[in-house]
């Protein structure tokens, strides 16, 4: 499958890691999140409420200028739409905030699964949470299609599920990633 791509900004190639964007270069996905919003075994969360506070509050250190609970009531307010955990434990809360400038990822395993509406029935343990500018629609789009392929690789979904701490399933992202999700390591 071919990878999708999120345009780097402007702002964050000039006084960043990130090289000068031209034909060739974009961003992929694993590059919408770091080492601290990535979290295993969170025992705190043992409803889908406090899920999308603990997502919105990592997702929201990503997008700066953006307030946590603009995160949170855009996460909120997608669930009231319908639910996104897509069945087999794995949810993908997202939303999209008009006063962001970058997009932002996270993503949470729970100690034990929560409930969250899923199409099984079946509780939520592998969150991977999303919040893109108001003006992403093609691209939120292409994220989202490409979480939900690679979500949907049960090899994929058990790399992730075996980690044992935070810097493990991180490792298991970027490998899951670059096995799966069409970015080249």
């Amino acid at each position: 499958m071919p990878g999708f791509a999120v345009l780097v900004p402007e702002r964050l190639w000039r006084h960043s890691i990130f090289p000068p964007p031209n034909n060739d270069h974009i961003m992929q996905l694993i590059d919408l999140l770091s080492p601290e919003r990535v979290i295993a075994c969170d025992a705190k969360i043992s409803n889908k409420r406090k899920l999308l506070a603990r997502a919105a509050s990592l997702v929201a250190t990503g997008l700066d200028g953006v307030a946590e609970r603009s995160v949170f009531d855009g996460f909120f307010e997608r669930e009231r739409l319908g639910s996104t955990a897509l069945g087999g434990g794995v949810a993908i809360p997202h939303c999209r905030i008009d006063s962001a400038n970058v997009a932002s990822a996270a993503c949470l395993k729970l100690l034990e699964p929560i409930r969250f509406e899923a199409p099984d029935d079946q509780g939520v343990d592998l969150v991977f949470a999303l919040a893109v500018p108001g003006n992403f629609t093609d691209q939120h789009l292409k994220l989202l299609s490409n979480i939900a392929t690679v979500l949907s690789e049960p090899s994929a979904v058990e790399m992730l599920r075996s980690a044992k701490d935070s810097a493990q399933l991180y490792a298991a992202l970027t490998e899951t990633w670059c096995q799966f999700g069409g970015v080249k390591a």
